[in-house]
């Protein structure tokens, strides 16, 4: 629900993935469906148990503004976590949990994200990003760049320059620059998860 988002010109992809994955997830009745929007703050807007159809999608839609100037990741893993863990849904502690999350991508402190993100799969829970990749933007994600200062074997600080997705936290990740690529890479990324769980 960040600015950020309105700005890359992503509302429009956002909501149409969201469709596209609330009736897919719906249709397969793969049990209940959550709707949580984020930015600054974290609110679920559609919540677990309660039937999901195009009057409560309109609904929970109701909530996006689209104007919160922070995105909190870290704030979203860890509110998702407890989201779960709330939920009669999930009884049993031995099923696996699937969240899907929406956005730009563009989140700070990946270490401590990436810690959330493990201890969410302790609990259970596998977690999708949905990269919406600015449409009308100058910059794509895939280009973007981090500077980082770190120390060498000398004790001298020296400027480090990565690729932006190269320290992504999230394991599971796909970029979309078009709704019409969404089931597919979706589809791509869930069988190589799966295909990582049945070996571990």
């Amino acid at each position: 629900d960040s600015k950020s988002m309105s700005e890359s010109k992503c509302v429009k992809l956002a909501f149409d993935s969201l469709c596209l994955v609330s009736k897919t997830l719906t249709q397969l009745e793969s049990g209940g469906l959550s709707i949580v929007k984020f930015g600054e703050t974290v609110k679920e807007v559609h919540p677990f148990g309660e039937q999901f159809s195009g009057e409560a999608g309109a609904k929970a839609f109701q909530w996006f503004g689209f104007q919160e100037t922070k995105t909190d990741i870290r704030r979203l893993v860890a509110e998702s976590i407890k989201i779960f863990e709330r939920s009669s849904v999930f009884a049993s502690g031995d099923q696996w949990r699937l969240q899907i999350v929406i956005s730009d991508g563009v989140c700070e402190d990946h270490e401590t994200v990436q810690r959330l993100v493990r201890r969410a799969r302790e609990n259970k829970i596998m977690i999708v990003f949905v990269i919406i990749d600015g449409i009308n933007s100058s910059e794509s994600i895939m280009d973007m760049s981090q500077v980082k200062y770190v120390t060498d074997q000398n004790g001298n600080m020296q400027l480090k320059i990565d690729k932006y997705l190269d320290t992504f936290p999230f394991e599971f990740y796909v970029v979309v620059h078009d709704i019409s690529e969404l089931p597919e890479m979706l589809s791509v990324i869930l069988r190589q998860y799966f295909a990582d769980l049945a070996s571990s």
